[in-house]
């Protein structure tokens, strides 16, 4: 009786293993059954050769051309290498001389179209009493630059322009500006024994301004800044540093942006102190 169980056991696993054998060798198309997990299309195993196909492909063009491109690249430095050297040789010098030799202008328009955007938003009065490429120089005896009238307040501007970043601007006396520029700390200059160059340049502005008035601001406007700013000192004794926003003599020092903050500062504690 048990080998009789034995024996239908083993046959009952034998026809088992046989039908999963046999269904593990169906194929799908010429790709095994236990392959083909997720496919839905009878010729998906053809699509997806095509696609690789066309991936290689593609990758194939992209080398050739960047190949191509060295090529010709490689080809034209080679029979115009001179022309190409001279050509950025020229365009880097030139880029340098444009950036050194406009320096003020570019500096002076940049603070001029920030102090109309000012005049602008907030109502302010502006009229200019020098050309813009005038300005650039210093303004002779009672000459101003320009009128600023913010709320109650007036500004009588004269610019300042240092003409060399490394210089220094020492206010000596109401009436008096000493402008020094300072040669390079270098090699060359040591051996030929540069000097200082200085300048005296002299400080008024118009009759017409009220001296008595708190509201008439008179303004020396340093745009481009130089290395230095300073002052005479006290009693008299040698030059002591300044800077923006300090009244010397009458006047008040300032650059670009000290200006226009103060101009913005003095309108918004006027208009705090009438809400009052």
């Amino acid at each position: 009786m048990n080998n009789n169980l034995n024996k239908n056991e083993g046959k009952a696993k034998q026809i088992k293993n046989e039908a999963e054998e046999e269904v593990t060798n169906v194929v799908y198309g010429d790709i095994p059954l236990y392959r083909t997990y997720g496919v839905t299309k009878k010729y998906r195993p053809r699509l997806i050769k095509f696609n690789n196909m066309l991936a290689k492909a593609m990758v194939l063009y992209l080398i050739l051309f960047e190949i191509l491109v060295v090529a010709v690249a490689g080809l034209a430095f080679w029979f115009y290498s001179g022309e190409l050297i001279a050509t950025v040789i020229t365009l880097l010098l030139g880029s340098i001389f444009y950036r050194i030799n406009t320096r003020i202008p570019r500096l002076r328009r940049k603070f001029t179209k920030k102090l109309k955007k000012l005049c602008r938003e907030n109502g302010y009065s502006l009229e200019f009493k020098r050309g813009f490429f005038k300005s650039l120089s210093w303004a002779d005896k009672g000459e101003i630059d320009f009128i600023l009238k913010a709320d109650s307040y007036t500004y009588y501007v004269r610019y300042a322009t240092a003409t060399k970043m490394l210089s220094t601007m020492s206010f000596l006396s109401k009436s008096e500006l000493l402008y020094t520029k300072h040669p390079r700390n270098n090699k060359f200059t040591l051996i030929f024994d540069f000097k200082d160059k200085k300048k005296l340049m002299h400080i008024s502005f118009p009759d017409y301004i009220d001296e008595n008035d708190k509201h008439a601001i008179k303004a020396i406007l340093i745009n481009p800044v130089p290395m230095n700013i300073e002052k005479k000192g006290a009693f008299g004794s040698g030059m002591e540093p300044t800077g923006t926003g300090e009244r010397l003599f009458g006047y008040t020092i300032f650059n670009a942006t000290g200006f226009i903050e103060t101009v913005k500062r003095n309108s918004e504690n006027e208009r705090i102190s009438k809400a009052k």
